[in-house]
């Protein structure tokens, strides 16, 4: 009887562990694949994006990021914050939730001080 039960609990123990290390290999595949296709979403979304163009006070474009991108502002005494940007038309922005013209976000950053590059 002792043999038997130890056989049994043996068997059933491999095969539980057998079965556990199974999901685990699986879940970590299903995990990759989802990054994959997360990664391979946001890099189609760029490419479909809109621009959104920022200028300089003389109107010149100094550069461009994608909808859902960061600038980085620094102010005059070196204080710096990351804002989140949102295309609403060519020649408006959303920049952390306040909407601007795009060349009035400009002079108004010259005027406090606050240049602006983006945030990679």
């Amino acid at each position: 009887m002792f043999i038997l039960g130890m056989t049994i609990g043996v068997t059933g123990g491999t095969v539980f562990g057998v079965v556990l290390i199974c999901c685990l290999i699986a879940g970590k595949r299903g995990d990759a694949q989802l990054e994959q296709m997360a990664y391979g979403e946001r890099r189609e979304q760029r490419t479909q994006s809109r621009c959104i163009r920022f200028l300089d006070i003389e109107g010149k474009e100094i550069f461009r990021i994608f909808d859902g991108e960061s600038i980085y502002l620094t102010a005059g005494d070196g204080a710096n914050h990351v804002s989140l940007c949102r295309y609403v038309d060519e020649d408006h922005i959303e920049v952390d939730g306040k909407v601007w013209m795009i060349l009035d976000f400009a002079r108004r950053m010259h005027e406090i001080g606050i240049s602006y590059a983006p945030f990679l």
